[in-house]
């Protein structure tokens, strides 16, 4: 899993209109950001990533018949995360560009929220993450989705958010994996 562009994407989050949840347009919010510049920045981080990608096949000499490393067996795909503890810009502006990347890119093969599930802004904007990774799931449906969720223990949060993490990442996000989920029980 890995974060691509985060600190253009946090410096086109800054400028990026605030997010009311209570009103927020979602379709709006992503035409800004097309607008203004996530396009090349998706286009930046494929690039980079190929270009690391070609590193390390020639490092461990992968196209030579004779001298091919055994990891250049392995397949290698990665997961673009976003932070779930910043800004809902920023986390609005991260998954942007991580479905964009999914999309384009096959060695993307999905999206994951990442971070401290019970760090307060996690908390707080839980479920403006499920709407979030929703809205992105309707416009780029074939963008697998990942999720953590029901990282959590009695204790740990109040009572309710032991109740409805995991349901909404799988109801409303609709993630097809659950990372954790210790919280099934609840």
């Amino acid at each position: 899993m890995l974060t691509f562009e985060s600190d253009a994407v946090y410096e086109l989050a800054g400028r990026m209109p605030k997010i009311d949840q209570d009103r927020i347009d979602f379709a709006t919010q992503r035409q800004w950001l097309m607008a203004n510049g996530l396009g090349p920045l998706a286009n930046r981080a494929q690039t980079d990533l190929n270009t690391r990608v070609r590193k390390y096949r020639e490092t461990l000499k992968c196209d030579s018949p004779t001298e091919a490393q055994p990891a250049c067996r392995v397949t290698v795909r990665l997961i673009a995360q976003t932070n779930r503890v910043g800004h809902p810009e920023q986390a609005f502006a991260q998954f942007a560009l991580a479905f964009e990347l999914a999309q384009a890119e096959p060695l993307v093969v999905g999206v994951n929220l990442v971070a401290p599930e019970d760090h307060e802004v996690a908390l707080r904007d839980y479920r403006l993450h499920m709407r979030m990774v929703d809205d992105f799931a309707r416009q780029l449906p074939d963008v697998p989705i990942a999720l953590h969720a029901g990282e959590l223990a009695m204790g740990q949060v109040r009572p309710e958010d032991l109740r409805f993490h995991i349901r909404e990442t799988v109801e409303i996000a609709k993630a097809r994996r659950i990372g954790h989920g210790v919280a099934i029980r609840r």
